[in-house]
Parts: C-alpha cells; sequence; structure tokens
C-alpha cells in the first residue's frame, strides 16, 4: 500500500513544488494538497487518514499552528507525524511547535534543488528509517 501524505500550504506554487519533488525523489506516495488548515481538519474527520503531514504555519481561516494544536489534542489523530515546513525562521515558532507536538521543524529551502535534498531525506526517514503504526 501506497504511503500518504498530505501537503498543506495556502501557496499553490509552494504545493506544486514540494509535489514535483515527492516525483522527481522517486517517492510512491500518494499526496493529497490543502489549501489552509481548516481544510486538513475538515478532511481528518474521514477515516483515510495520512501516513504523515507537511504542514506550513501561515495560512488563512486555520493556521498551522491552530492546525497543529487541533491535531495532536485528538486521541484519534495524535499518532500522525506532522513536519512543519514553512517559510519561518522564528526561534518561538520552532519552540512552540515542539511544544505542540510537531515531529519537526523545517525552514523551505529556497532553491528547488535544496528543497529536493529534504524531501529524498525525508522520503527516507519516513519509509526506511522510521517504524510508523499501521493505520
Amino acid at each position: 500500500m501506497k504511503m500518504s501524505i498530505f501537503i498543506v500550504d495556502d501557496d499553490p506554487d509552494d504545493q506544486e513544488l514540494v509535489q514535483e519533488a515527492l516525483d522527481m525523489a522517486g517517492l510512491d506516495w500518494a499526496s493529497r494538497t490543502f489549501g489552509d488548515g481548516q481544510e486538513l481538519l475538515d478532511h481528518l474527520q474521514d477515516d483515510n487518514l495520512p501516513a504523515l503531514i507537511l504542514l506550513d504555519l501561515n495560512m488563512p481561516r486555520v493556521d498551522g499552528r491552530t492546525a497543529l494544536k487541533v491535531i495532536k489534542e485528538d486521541d484519534r489523530l495524535r499518532h500522525i507525524p506532522i513536519v512543519v515546513l514553512t517559510t519561518s525562521r522564528n526561534d518561538e515558532d520552532v519552540h512552540h511547535c515542539y511544544k505542540l507536538g510537531a515531529n519537526s521543524f523545517i525552514t523551505k529551502p529556497q532553491r528547488f534543488e535544496d528543497l529536493l535534498k529534504f524531501i529524498k531525506t525525508l522520503g527516507e526517514y519516513w519509509t526506511e528509517v522510521v517504524r510508523l503504526p499501521k493505520l
């Protein structure tokens, strides 16, 4: 079964770049994109939960911080690994996200080559190194 990943970012260009990097990295993951935290939270009410969420912080309606908090406070969802992928370099954001239960905090790379390297590393880590719970 394909690993599923949810990409949550309000910037369609960033969504496309991450998807392109997933494809170029050779990761055969089923991906789904959401434009804000509210779309994500609405979808998480279904039974089709992802194996991993890439979550931007600064989005309209429900931002990433709030979505992270809601997910990690929900017994049904808290096991889902969340990698914060954001433009923020703010130490307070880093601290706050880990306090809320983020599994990683990554500042978005400026160059596509660096994004591709990150996605390859992410893929290796989440598919070959760690063991995720069966859903």
